[in-house]
């Protein structure tokens, strides 16, 4: 910063001489302005889901999300992040309020990685077979009464689920007949 301001002064004032008493002042401004540089960068880091890292908490808060600390920051923030940018879409806590309301045996699940999903593109068909893992599955478990409660709930799950998630499920029928 001394260095700027030196340069900067003797190209528009080149008769001033720089004393301590200015020295000190120069470099007060530019620790100050380097610490509010800082500041609002980090601002701007936690104000967007994805580059969070303080207010995750806060984040998985306000959109209504459940906070799993045993999941790394990355992970947490693309959650996060999908959740924020999808706002009208319906948050996994949501659809398992909703379904467990209807049906109480039946429990969902989202899961990063299902066993199908972790072979290579030879094998299952996928483009896409890198190390980032994605969440496109969800599993459906539990128990219904009949095949028409079953057929209920694959409809219901298919109005409010997001497309783009995948349903595996391992739901038992327990007839009474």
């Amino acid at each position: 910063m001394m260095s700027v301001a030196k340069k900067s002064f003797k190209a528009h004032f080149p008769k001033i001489t720089f004393g301590s008493n200015i020295s000190a002042l120069l470099d007060a401004l530019g620790e100050s302005f380097e610490r509010l540089r800082v500041f609002l960068g980090n601002v701007l880091t936690e104000s967007n889901p994805s580059t969070a890292v303080d207010t995750l908490q806060e984040w998985y808060e306000q959109l209504g999300i459940k906070y799993d600390s045993s999941q790394s920051t990355e992970n947490l923030q693309k959650v996060v992040s999908a959740n924020y940018s999808n706002i009208n879409l319906p948050t996994p806590d949501y659809i398992s309020e909703k379904i467990t309301t209807t049906f109480p045996n039946i429990t969902i699940e989202e899961t990063e990685n299902y066993k199908e999903t972790q072979c290579g593109s030879a094998q299952c068909g996928s483009a896409y077979c890198g190390s980032e893992k994605q969440f496109f599955y969800y599993i459906v478990s539990g128990s219904v009464d009949s095949e028409d409660q079953l057929s209920q709930l694959k409809a219901l799950l298919k109005r409010i689920v997001p497309e783009h998630l995948v349903p595996i499920y391992n739901v038992t029928i327990e007839d009474d007949e």
